[in-house]
């Protein structure tokens, strides 16, 4: 998360923008349907002006729910005339185009999170039906 936030502090710097605010979720999934406050924070500090841009490190980052949740968080911005900008993915919702990028994007992150999950949920089926539940290797180096 250190490097991540780097990245988008360089970022800023290049372009000229004063970090007011750092929001992390550390440990909070971005697929999962919990609340997380340092998304909330984040929306919130751009919907209400006070700052105009939200700097993540890759969009995927930002947001594993796809469209449903990052297409109204740019709505959002929009309204009020701010921005998103996805150092990593090379995007900024206030350029054309960027912003469907940003929807495709979000679809991928909320595929890749769904297909990653059924993976995990069948090995985990696999382990109990052989009477493992432990991913780690068994004595022996054998699994």
């Amino acid at each position: 998360m250190e490097r991540q936030e780097a990245d988008c502090r360089a970022w800023a710097a290049r372009h000229g923008l004063l970090v007011r605010q750092v929001h992390v979720d550390r440990g909070r999934s971005g697929c999962k349907s919990v609340t997380r406050k340092g998304f909330e924070a984040a929306r919130r500090a751009v919907t209400s002006g006070v700052v105009r841009t939200l700097i993540v490190w890759k969009l995927d980052r930002l947001s594993r729910k796809g469209t449903a949740e990052v297409g109204p968080l740019l709505d959002a911005f929009d309204l009020i005339g701010g921005r998103l900008v996805s150092v990593m993915d090379g995007l900024d919702s206030s350029r054309p185009g960027d912003r469907l990028a940003m929807a495709s994007l979000s679809e991928w992150a909320r595929a890749e999170a769904e297909i990653q999950g059924e993976r995990i949920r069948h090995a985990k089926r696999y382990l109990r039906s052989r009477g493992r539940s432990r991913t780690k290797p068994s004595p022996g180096g054998r699994s």
